[in-house]
């Protein structure tokens, strides 16, 4: 069973993630992170960035439109799912960060995304770490 992590980074400062939220950051081959648009920087991958080594971890900066109104945004959250799945046929167990302090919200988006795309050849474990 493949695992994906979902890591919060809460307040924003690093010295408060949980030292296995930087464990995790550290170990993952495959960092995703959230953008409002494209061309946007991530600011939950500015904050997780000190635990991260570009030289042989890929890093995905994937479009969350923020906004209220959720309509229009499910072709964003399926993109991401998608790119996750692949990952996860590769053999990758890739993480997730989140800027929102809610992570289960954000997580269960990406879960339910996910769970649409499951088939016989991808079971996945969803882990929540703040």
């Amino acid at each position: 069973m493949a695992r994906i992590y979902a890591v919060g980074v809460g307040p924003g400062d690093p010295e408060l993630l949980t030292r296995k939220a930087e464990r995790i950051l550290r170990q993952v081959p495959v960092i995703c992170a959230p953008a409002a648009s494209a061309g946007d920087s991530s600011h939950a991958l500015a904050i997780v960035e000190p635990f991260l080594d570009r030289s042989r971890q890929e890093v995905i900066v994937s479009i969350f439109p923020m906004k209220k109104d959720q309509e229009g945004l499910d072709e964003f959250w399926e993109d991401a799912a998608e790119t996750m799945v692949s990952h996860i046929r590769q053999g990758h167990r890739p993480v997730g960060v989140s800027e929102c302090l809610n992570v289960y919200g954000k997580s269960w988006y990406a879960h339910k995304n996910l769970f649409n795309l499951q088939d016989n050849s991808v079971k996945y474990g969803l882990r929540i770490q703040g």
